[in-house]
């Protein structure tokens, strides 16, 4: 079987429904459990970053330059909020 073909077939195997009220109260609450676990992931992330950050300011009290290092923490720490956003973009449309 080649890509096309397992393509197709996977199309074929899902199952399009509208959701019952039930469904659709399971899915919001999926969807605030998602919304939860997204705050709570933000909020450590930026817990990390902003500790990272205060171990520069140290360093820079003691003489040292961390631009670079401070760039870095930044470029990390927007990769992977873009990555956080990606997962609960995946995870709203997927269900």
């Amino acid at each position: 079987m080649n890509f096309g073909e397992g393509v197709q077939k996977e199309r074929e195997s899902q199952k399009v429904f509208v959701p019952s009220g039930e469904e659709q109260n399971e899915s919001s609450v999926d969807k605030t459990e998602t919304d939860e676990i997204f705050q709570k992931d933000l909020q450590a992330l930026e817990q990390w970053r902003n500790d990272l950050l205060q171990k520069c300011e140290v360093l820079e009290s003691l003489g040292l330059d961390c631009k670079n290092l401070r760039q870095i923490i930044d470029d990390e720490y927007t990769d992977k909020k873009i990555e956080l956003h990606e997962r609960v973009h995946y995870v709203d449309h997927s269900a």
